[in-house]
């Protein structure tokens, strides 16, 4: 991880467990970190688009695979941020301890009125803020800020299933439910 790379940020990893300290670093990037069926941790991005085909298929109506218990969804509507506001590393400039910058990105979802509902009166967003001083360079926090939107911008559907046990499946894989 190379720091100081536009200036001289002043930042530091406050005193926190290493289990923050790894997700702080992963945040950077938009990493994800999870944990496989053999226990073995993974720290990377974790693509939150469906794949175009299922690994695995369960269905409740042919025998060889009826393995759903039970089974719910719902809609987390209060998820949904069209504004975020992401701050990084205080810079000093090279040499000259009295200027510095802090620095921050904007990323806002046009034509979000239909997302919302009731829509917004004009002018107000749903506003979310994240902070990460190791965030070095403005590049960093403007792409942080815009990935960070795209999350948000999608109104997440949560399908809770109850299976009788499958140790093929890991985080992230597209599931076809019948």
């Amino acid at each position: 991880f190379t720091l100081n790379t536009a200036g001289q940020p002043t930042m530091k990893l406050e005193r926190m467990p290493a289990s923050q300290m790894a997700q702080q670093l992963a945040d950077i990037d938009g990493s994800r970190i999870y944990e496989l069926n053999s226990g073995t941790l993974i720290i990377k991005p974790l693509e939150e688009i469906p794949g175009p085909t299922a690994a695995y298929t369960y269905t409740t109506s042919t025998q060889a695979t009826a393995i759903i218990l039970t089974g719910s969804d719902r809609e987390d509507a209060d998820y949904l941020r069209d504004k975020v506001t992401v701050t990084g590393a205080t810079m000093e400039a090279v040499g000259d301890a009295t200027t510095s910058t802090t620095l921050t990105a904007t990323a806002l979802l046009l034509n979000s009125g239909g997302l919302i509902q009731p829509p917004l009166p004009s002018g107000s967003h749903i506003e979310a803020e994240y902070s990460n001083q190791l965030l070095d360079t403005q590049a960093s926090v403007d792409s942080l800020a815009t990935l960070l939107l795209t999350r948000f911008a999608r109104i997440p559907r949560y399908l809770t299933l109850e299976i009788a046990g499958d140790p093929r499946l890991e985080l992230g894989m597209t599931v076809s439910i019948e």
